[in-house]
């Protein structure tokens, strides 16, 4: 169910970092980027979290310095110390990946752990995924859907997901106590968030006339349809079922 874990992201670009001092200008030659970086080691190492971060980047891509993973761990592992959730994020992803570091997954998680903490949401959904999926040895159900309920309070690329999977936990009751209404609640979010796995089970629901919903069938095509758009195929047979089920409902409905 879950999707496979996520990769870092990592957008900072040192060459659009200022020097200090007044009528600067942007580093233009390999020489004045080191500068930079340099400057911004002194920074995190004054406890600046957020120059941790920069300098972190500027090695994990090669800007200013020379690319280096393992260098890119040791000041992301900085950012972390100073309560910069974000680089505990980063860090977290190397060391589930090996990159740069000896790959150590109860490291990651730890790290992981720190950046939902510091609701940076992508941490909380690797930990949902993490827990759902028994890598720890066992699944556990209640700890994945908290991590995914935090994962769905935080804007983020994957928090009409998380969503989606709490309203499913509702419906099936595994790992929360089983409660069609709230079902209702987080598929719609997932589904207002864009999500094509939300609107198809907001579809089902007034398809069934559950969770509180008035059966529509109307409504659950045009619902179908968009997660159709959205490119969920099982949205598509939702539709089409209807059709083949309801052909005079079809002409009325417009996507």
């Amino acid at each position: 169910m879950c999707a496979k874990p996520i990769a870092v992201v990592l957008a900072f670009s040192l060459a659009s970092v200022v020097s200090a001092g007044g009528g600067c200008k942007k580093p233009t030659t390999q020489q004045s980027a080191s500068d930079t970086v340099d400057s911004l080691g002194a920074d995190c190492r004054k406890g600046k979290g957020k120059a941790c971060l920069k300098i972190a980047t500027a090695h994990y891509q090669g800007h200013g310095v020379r690319q280096s993973y393992p260098r890119a761990a040791q000041w992301f592992a900085r950012a972390c110390s100073t309560k910069e959730p974000e680089g505990c994020f980063h860090l977290a992803n190397m060391l589930e990946m090996g990159r740069g570091v000896a790959k150590d997954m109860a490291g990651a998680m730890k790290q992981y752990g720190a950046a939902c903490s510091g609701k940076v949401g992508p941490g909380c959904y690797r930990l949902g995924q993490y827990w759902y999926g028994g890598q720890g040895g066992a699944k556990d159900f209640v700890r994945a859907i908290s991590f995914f309920k935090a994962s769905c309070d935080l804007k983020h690329k994957y928090q009409a997901l998380s969503c989606f999977f709490v309203g499913q936990a509702f419906a099936s009751g595994q790992g929360v106590g089983r409660s069609m209404s709230q079902c209702t609640v987080f598929m719609k979010k997932s589904c207002d968030l864009g999500g094509r796995k939300g609107c198809t089970g907001l579809a089902a629901l007034y398809e069934k006339g559950l969770g509180g919903l008035k059966r529509d069938l109307a409504r659950a095509r045009q619902l179908y349809v968009r997660a159709c758009d959205l490119g969920q195929l099982a949205a598509c047979e939702g539709a089409k079922n209807l059709d083949r089920n309801q052909p005079a409902m079809a002409p009325e409905i417009k996507k």
